[in-house]
């Protein structure tokens, strides 16, 4: 086995002149050298590096491994340190994000498989890439190869694109005076106009051409003001080009002539004017400058494009055609997609038998009252909410001309008028007989990146940049239908409707998982994914939808009208298409689209609420749960796998009738409490977890992968800003702004732990004082006061700790409000609460015992132990887990740790700040661990501080009747008793501590808690990481090396505590600290015995101290890890190690060493050296004399100096020998 690594570099230069730097790498095996090989790796540098292939031996993800598991966390760090931090990622996986596929078989019994072979990219190189495939070998060999096709010339052409308005022109006066006089001269005579439209002797068809020609004039101003605004800025930047032109010329004339004063003043003349002009040219231009942008300081849109990644342009390099060849000409690559949209967006066969099915289940036949008269305030309502920099529809004319003549006095109010005049019209077909001008329904379709293949056309999003004043109109409509649409659509669909939100729908999903999986019986959730689902709507079923559920006439015809005449052109690269028909589908991007959809695919909703088929899911309010709908996102629960062939069924239905398809490639069934296999279902891979609007849903979910992938984001992003010096009010205002929107959408859906909050916090804080990845996070000030507000003194800056409190109370607010609401008002996720807090609940309980580590319930009040294992044993007898049962004890009772719902993990979902304000105690107010103790706050019995008073009061105004009278019955009148426990994270349990005694502590786990087989477990993983072989040791040996009865025991069991269990000793409590004092990393054993500067250090000067023990006979290695020093207690046991005096100071030895060692430790870290001592050996010795001076005292005392049997006990036995 290679335990170091090799790395291979070659240059190849291509064809095309590119130079193209491939490694080659082989990764060792064994965790401890690979964890080295990448560090090293990160050492040297990867940069000038565009292609890094090889075979890893280690996997990034649980997903590339089959079964699913996590490698060493060191390992996984050191991956991410070597590749990610210098920006390289994953080719195949960005490629495949969800494919299960693997490079490697074991031949072992299990016939695991993994992808330890990969190939990485950084993401300019990826755009680059094409065809990711798995192939076998051409000779055999056990591991497959990873394939893929590189082309790395980057210089796409680029057309000239389509004309837009330069909104900086039109503050230039003569601009504006141009438009202006455009302006007023059509509005007057389109005013005009309207005055004959209000003659009540007019004809219809009369009427009908006026107001054909208010349009025709209103065509005709925009087009004026385009002509003008287009001859201008071309006017202009010629003008700007000839003059400097025209002075470079003469500065070089004069520059090559003799010098004579006359020549001399001339040429600086020249110099001085081609400077003002460049320097005038500058300053115009500042507004897109990095200079400009970062003086705005979050106060303008220009400043937040700094942070976007500069490697992505849009740019479409190359495109597959129907027949697989891969097209790279600039204008076959348009004919590609001009070809691939047009078929997208043609007219498809539908069923109106299949459509006649799906209307059947719509009960709205009476029509929405939304035929008023368009007033100003609506016009206006819509013009304010459109976004300013946002690209413009054919015609080049953005939204910001609009809004910056709307306000132009009574130019404006004019304007104003004619637009609202426009809409009448528009919205009174039967009286006017006008539809949308053929210039207001064309649109530029531009493609925009997902994922997968660039050369992959099926994995652009198409964007429809429509005209402003089409906006104008689908924006005035879908006020109108928001207001009363969203009363006929149910509340399983959320999606673009006032008054829901999809933080309610990824609740009800969440808790009706853990409904099911308390329950124990098979359940499943089906993802549907709908393949390109807004654009292939049938028009003409969606004419239908819209009067089943009550639409007017002259809104559906205006829809009608605006889809069936809507025509766009495909822009790839700035190269535009002829124009193709918009047959089908509605238009992402179109206010209006959102809201179209949600009524198409309401018409499926329905298919299946209606379908007596299905097993009902139903609670105990007698609710039925059947699906929820995010748009297009459909997530369909069943109580049998079997269900999905009728969901099939129905769907086929559905796309009979509207045209759609279901993309079973990508299409997911989440299993819950499923015994067998999963292997795909009827085409359908079955999961345990997949992601659900963007937060990760089901039973075998691992947080702690998830929120490392949002800390390597942040620091993705921040990394970006880190190329300019900003200031800390900017740094702080990019943290509010950036980072708090995506923290915020997971805190409140995901559980976060405290170790993680305090990463995230850190990578903020480290952004905040530009400091580096692993530095200390120190600055000028106190970190407390960054998050003080501006007012204060401080930077407003986000505190990740405080967000998730609230957030975690959040839905403890909701939960109390839904209690007063009426039923249809409830979220979905209301009545699932109630049935996982009334889960098996019991009758008989009569009091409620709150520990402060977990929740129990205890049928009878426990009496005062007399000792430990008299208290042990009235819990075994008493005490059982079951779960809360009301919103009371969400925020007074630590729910989230609730043993049955998580596995004892912690469950932030509902959270409780609440009780963790409780337990916040100080000096004078003793923390407040249970409810008697609450009720004697509450009852002034107990000194309590504000908080805490203000805290009972309220948790006790929900309590039952029933639950006050037990408080007061029992509670009061007990004598009170406490139990302290620890978490430990190796072990997943709460251990109590008794006393302060090692010994006794020690002895309560060995005997009570855990089985000694058990206990072993972690010394075994201990021993594999220090690569010491136990097989030849009995576990009653290592339990005699562990636990020795006598002499100077406490200091191996304190050893073992601390590497075993992750707990470290401060003071006369056990606590665990939060950092590492000398690298302020998370202070675990992992840490502290093996990755920290400080443990190597430690074994360099033990070796000193091995060098002083006395030149005998040592039949054994002297031991160099953690697991040889604790199995050295097992050596000294035997009996042919010597007599009883020789693995006596032998045991005498070790132990003190021990006691050197983490003493030392300690003192090293926080720099206590002083008082400690500079290194082992000088300790050592100090302890040695010091221990002999004591025993030597303690001999003469007693008047046996002289007696050997008792002195060779102590140690100044051992030094003198």
């Amino acid at each position: 086995m290679d335990t170091e690594g090799r790395i291979l570099g070659i240059e190849i230069r291509t064809d095309g002149g590119k130079l193209v730097r491939i490694l080659g790498i082989y990764a060792p095996n064994v965790e401890t050298d690979s964890v080295r090989f990448f560090q090293q790796l990160n050492n040297r540098g990867l940069k000038g590096y565009h292609i890094i292939v090889g075979d890893m031996n280690k996997c990034e993800a649980k997903i590339d491994r089959n079964p699913m598991r996590l490698e060493d966390p060191r390992v996984l760090e050191a991956l991410h340190m070597a590749f990610e931090n210098n920006g390289f990622k994953d080719g195949w996986r960005l490629a495949n994000p969800d494919l299960k596929a693997y490079t490697y078989w074991s031949d072992n019994s299990t016939c695991s498989a993994s992808r330890i072979d990969r190939i990485y990219v950084s993401l300019k190189t990826f755009r680059k890439c094409s065809k990711w495939e798995i192939l076998s070998t051409p000779n055999w060999t056990d591991h497959n190869a990873i394939c893929m096709d590189f082309y790395p010339h980057d210089k796409v052409k680029r057309g000239p694109g389509l004309w837009r308005l330069n909104t900086s022109l039109l503050q230039r006066p003569e601009m504006r005076q141009g438009i202006v006089s455009i302006l007023s001269k059509s509005c007057g005579a389109i005013k005009n106009l309207q005055l004959g439209l209000q003659n009540s002797a007019i004809t219809k068809v009369n009427m009908t051409a006026r107001a054909a020609e208010i349009f025709t004039r209103f065509d005709q101003m925009m087009s004026n003001i385009r002509t003008f605004a287009k001859g201008y800025q071309n006017k202009v930047s010629l003008k700007r080009n000839k003059l400097k032109l025209k002075l470079e010329r003469r500065l070089l004339k004069y520059d090559g002539k003799t010098r004579t004063s006359r020549n001399t003043r001339k040429v600086k003349m020249l110099r001085y004017r081609l400077k003002a002009l460049l320097e005038e040219l500058a300053h115009k231009q500042t507004l897109f400058s990095y200079a400009k942008k970062l003086e705005a300081g979050g106060y303008e849109s220009n400043f937040w494009k700094l942070g976007k990644d500069p490697q992505v342009q849009h740019l479409v390099p190359a495109l597959y055609d129907k027949n697989g060849r891969l097209q790279k000409n600039p204008s076959k690559v348009l004919r590609v997609a001009k070809e691939f949209y047009t078929d997208l967006y043609s007219e498809r066969q539908t069923d109106k038998r299949s459509q006649d099915k799906l209307l059947t289940n719509i009960m709205w036949d009476t029509e929405l009252d939304i035929i008023q008269a368009v007033t100003r305030e609506e016009v206006l309502k819509v013009i304010n909410k459109w976004k300013t920099g946002s690209t413009p529809g054919p015609s080049g004319i953005p939204y910001e001309f609009f809004k910056e003549f709307l306000f132009e006095g009574s130019l404006g109010f004019d304007l104003l008028e004619v637009l609202t005049l426009l809409n009448n019209i528009l919205f009174q077909p039967l009286i006017y007989g006008v539809s949308m001008p053929q210039t207001w329904l064309k649109g530029v379709i531009k493609l925009l990146h997902k994922k997968g293949d660039i050369n992959d056309i099926r994995n652009y999003r198409p964007l429809s940049m429509t005209e402003a004043l089409y906006k104008l109109v689908t924006g005035l409509i879908n006020n109108r239908l928001l207001e009363t649409i969203s009363k006929r659509i149910g509340p399983h669909q959320a999606g673009f409707l006032p008054g829901r939100s999809y933080f309610d729908h990824i609740k009800h999903v969440q808790t009706i998982i853990d409904w099911k999986k308390l329950e124990g019986k098979p359940f499943y959730l089906a993802l549907l994914d709908q393949e390109k689902a807004y654009d292939r709507v049938d028009h003409i079923f969606l004419q239908r939808i819209l009067k089943k559920f009550g639409v007017p006439y002259n809104l559906r015809y205006i829809i009608k009208t605006a889809y069936s005449g809507a025509t766009s052109v495909v822009m790839v690269n700035n190269f535009v298409s002829e124009d193709i028909q918009i047959k089908s589908g509605v238009r992402q991007g179109d206010p209006l689209s959102c809201t179209l959809f949600n009524l198409v695919i309401e018409s499926l909703a329905l298919l299946i609420l209606s379908n007596a088929n299905f097993i009902p899911i139903q609670d105990s309010q007698l609710t039925y749960h059947r699906l929820n709908l995010y748009a297009d996102d459909t997530i369909i629960f069943m109580s049998d796998l079997a269900e999905w062939k009728l969901i099939k069924f129905l769907y086929n239905t559905y796309s009979k009738a509207t045209g759609s398809a279901l993309n079973e490639s990508k299409t997911k069934i989440i299993c819950v409490n499923h015994d067998t296999p999963l292997i795909p279902y009827r085409g359908v891979d079955l999961v345990t977890s997949a992601t659900y609007l963007g937060i990760p849903i089901g039973t075998n979910l691992d947080p702690v992968t998830f929120w490392n992938t949002v800390m390597n984001d942040m620091k993705t992003k921040l990394k970006r800003w880190n190329r300019f010096t900003l200031s800390l009010r900017q740094r702080a205002t990019i943290c509010n702004t950036v980072i708090e929107g995506s923290l915020w959408y997971h805190i409140r859906s995901l559980p976060i732990s405290a170790n993680q909050i305090q990463r995230l916090q850190r990578v903020i804080l480290r952004f905040i004082w530009s400091l580096d990845d692993n530095a200390t996070v120190r600055g000028p000030i106190k970190n407390e006061e960054l998050f003080k507000p501006i007012a204060l003194g401080g930077l407003g800056l986000i505190h990740i700790g405080t967000m998730a409190n609230s957030l975690g109370f959040y839905w403890i607010q909701r939960l109390e409000i839904a209690l007063s609401e009426e039923s249809d008002k409830r979220p979905l996720w209301y009545n699932m609460v109630l049935e996982i807090l009334n889960f098996k609940m019991r009758p008989e309980i009569k009091r409620l015992n709150l520990a402060p580590w977990r929740q129990t319930w205890i049928t009878r009040p426990p009496k005062p132990p007399a000792s430990l294992h008299s208290f042990l044993k009235i819990q075994k007898k008493s005490e059982f887990q079951i779960a809360p049962t009301s919103q009371l004890q969400l925020a007074s009772i630590e729910y989230w740790a609730h043993p049955i719902l998580n596995d004892d993990k912690p469950n932030v979902r509902w959270g409780a700040p609440v009780w963790k304000q409780l337990q916040e105690g100080d000096y004078t107010n003793k923390e407040i661990k249970t409810l008697g103790e609450l009720w004697q706050v509450k009852m002034g019995n107990i000194a309590g501080t504000t908080d805490q008073q203000r805290a009972a009061n309220r948790l006790f105004s929900h309590l039952p009747q029933t639950w006050t009278q037990l408080i007061t019955e029992e509670f009061g009148q007990e004598t009170e008793w406490e139990s302290q426990g620890i978490f430990s994270n190796k072990l997943d349990i709460h251990l109590p501590i008794v006393s302060s005694s090692t010994k006794t502590r020690y002895n309560f786990i060995l005997k009570s808690v855990i089985s000694d087989s058990c206990l072993l477990a972690p010394f075994r993983l201990l021993c594999l990481r220090d690569n010491v072989s136990i097989d030849s040791i009995s576990p009653k040996q290592i339990w005699k090396s562990l636990f020795k009865p006598k002499v100077d025991y406490p200091k191996f069991a304190d050893l073992y505590w601390k590497l075993i269990l992750g707990v470290v000793r401060t003071g006369e409590s056990w606590m665990v600290r939060k950092l590492c004092p000398r690298c302020n990393c998370p202070q675990v054993a992992e840490h502290l015995f093996w990755d920290c500067p400080l443990a190597k250090k430690v074994w360099r000067q033990l070796a000193i101290i091995w060098e002083q023990i006395p030149d005998e006979k040592i039949d054994f290695t002297l031991p160099n890890t953690w697991a040889n020093l604790l199995l050295s207690g097992h050596k000294y046991s035997l009996k042919s190690f010597g007599s009883r005096y020789r693995q006596r100071r032998w045991r005498i030895l070790f132990s003190e060493v021990l006691w050197t060692i983490w003493t030392c430790r300690c003192a090293w870290s926080f720099n206590e050296t002083q008082t400690f001592g500079h290194d082992l050996p000088q300790k050592f010795d100090e302890r040695i004399i010091f221990r002999a001076q004591i025993d030597r005292q303690l001999a003469a005392s007693s008047g046996k100096a002289n007696d050997f049997t008792t002195y060779r006990e102590t140690w100044g036995h051992y030094v003198e020998s």
